[in-house]
């Protein structure tokens, strides 16, 4: 297994939705151009290929100033304990720079991943839901 990391290489809206639903995320994935503007308008993507398939990214919305926001962080089943999420995310802080706060929502799944990589707890956060 030889991971392949890449920030802004190419990522097709059909491999990013089958890496989605495998993880159980809650996103508007029945529209490729729906998932298409979310890499279009996003500051960075970071993609991680095993033998050119799609097996984990992350996507940051950031002003590269202050603050950036980790939008998901997907890695397969097949290669969770391997390193890639935590690939990832090293990736990410590279890409937003060292002024910038990381800041992601997590499923109850992820709390203990993060925790082990010294993320904090933000106990504050509000949020209006999507209309659909």
């Amino acid at each position: 297994m030889t991971i392949v990391f890449a920030t802004n290489g190419p990522i097709q809206p059909r491999e990013a939705i089958d890496l989605l639903h495998e993880g159980a995320f809650t996103r508007p994935m029945d529209d490729e151009s729906r998932v298409q503007r979310m890499f279009d308008n996003g500051s960075f993507v970071i993609t991680a290929r095993d033998e050119g398939r799609l097996v984990g990214f992350t996507r940051g919305i950031t002003d590269f100033a202050y603050q950036c926001l980790i939008a998901e962080v997907v890695v397969a089943k097949t290669h969770k304990g391997a390193g890639v999420g935590k690939e990832l995310l090293r990736m990410a802080r590279e890409a937003a720079g060292p002024e910038v706060n990381l800041v992601l929502n997590s499923s109850a799944e992820g709390h203990a991943f993060y925790e082990h990589l010294g993320w904090e707890p933000v106990p504050r956060a509000w949020r209006i839901p999507r209309f659909h």
